[in-house]
């Protein structure tokens, strides 16, 4: 959705056609309350109207309301936001429901940037002003010119880089890295599930499971290490993997470095646990695929034997690129570039690095962190 590079006469508004058996054709714009019902019978199937603008004497669809129907209930985000919460049928057409969220959600977007590009001079002359504070001057141009305030945009990214860069050289660098993955068996999860489904069917309760998790952990980060003295400061990054599976990349700065291989081996391991609990725990989160021969296989890179995601093609053999499977190390270390070398036995050569206090709590995937590279680790 970035407009950037586009000319605004190169965007034609989004809308959704409809062939009456006349054989004509019209179409309906996404802000029009026929929309949902047309696009989603089995959702509306008495033609209930959804979300829309007062439609004007020029709509081919325009229809007549009384009082306050012809107006817009609410704003889009919330009026999907309630259909998705109370309306159970929502919760029991799982890929159809998927569809519809996606839709829905380009449908506000798209009336985002409609706005945006009827309002290109206004917006424009507002950031002119932010050029008396040393911004760079905007330059006129055909091009769709997206503001900061925009999601995504690229003005947007920069604004946040640039924040978390001030943060960081206000504070120092981070201590921790940390990735926060949702766990698809997350009893929240399975037991909204009816029969037949799986957490992909249900991405609402998905969702709201894994922010009230993610909410609980940056809470729970506050007062498990004391030792490490009370969090400076936390820089989050929540996205989705292809799987459908939320997860957040975090980054947590202490009062006390953790900087010493001693430091280290208190918080993060990376070795199977003794007990057998823990040990299963691990075993089912926190162990890296195994890779066959050893990585390394003089097996090109076909479709009969696909690279797996973290494998690359390199000097005819396959590696990789997280460099398992670990060598063992008696010691934890830090090699040439800072990076922390963790003590490992010869049976833990796919175990990734784990907090095992914050694995026990929350079971999911990838819960582990990492110190990051300083100068005084080396």
């Amino acid at each position: 959705m970035c407009y950037e590079n586009t000319l605004r006469s190169q965007i034609s508004p989004r809308s959704l056609l409809i062939s009456t058996t006349g054989g004509r054709t019209q179409s309906i714009p996404t802000i029009s309350r026929l929309w949902e019902p047309m696009a989603y019978p089995l959702f509306f199937p008495h033609g209930t109207l959804g979300w829309g603008l007062r439609p004007t004497a020029q709509d081919s669809f325009s229809i007549a309301l009384d009082g306050a129907e012809s107006d817009a209930p609410t704003t889009q985000i919330w009026y999907y936001r309630a259909r998705l919460l109370r309306e159970p049928r929502f919760a029991i057409f799982g890929r159809l429901t998927n569809e519809y969220i996606v839709d829905m959600f380009s449908r506000e977007i798209d009336s985002r940037l409609g706005y945006i590009r009827s309002n290109q001079e206004r917006l424009q002359a507002q950031e002119q002003d932010s050029a008396l504070m040393g911004h760079e001057e905007i330059q006129d141009s055909d091009n769709v010119y997206l503001p900061a305030s925009f999601l995504g945009s690229g003005r947007w990214s920069s604004n946040q880089i640039a924040d978390s860069l001030t943060i960081a050289a206000k504070y120092g660098p981070p201590t921790f890295f940390v990735t926060f993955t949702c766990n698809g068996d997350w009893p929240e999860i399975r037991s909204q599930l009816r029969p037949g489904q799986t957490y992909t069917d249900i991405p609402v309760v998905v969702c709201r499971v894994f922010k009230q998790k993610l909410r609980r952990l940056m809470n729970t980060f506050r007062t498990m290490f004391p030792n490490a003295g009370h969090l400076l400061y936390s820089i989050q990054r929540v996205e989705f993997q292809k799987r459908g599976l939320p997860h957040a990349h975090i980054l947590l700065k202490y009062s006390n470095d953790c900087v010493s291989p001693e430091d280290i081996d208190h918080v993060i391991s990376a070795r199977i646990p003794d007990a057998p609990d823990d040990a299963e725990i691990v075993k089912r989160f926190m162990m890296h695929p195994t890779h066959s021969s050893s990585v390394i296989s003089k097996i090109p890179p076909s479709p009969e034997n696909p690279l797996k995601y973290c494998e690359k093609w390199k000097n005819d053999s396959r590696i990789c690129r997280f460099g398992y499977p670990k060598p063992p190390q008696e010691e934890t270390s830090f090699d040439s570039s800072s990076r922390v070398l963790y003590k490992r036995g010869p049976g833990d050569s796919f175990v990734v690095p784990y907090c095992l206090p914050l694995l026990r709590s929350f079971g999911c995937q990838d819960l582990g962190g990492a110190p990051q590279p300083t100068a005084t680790q080396r």
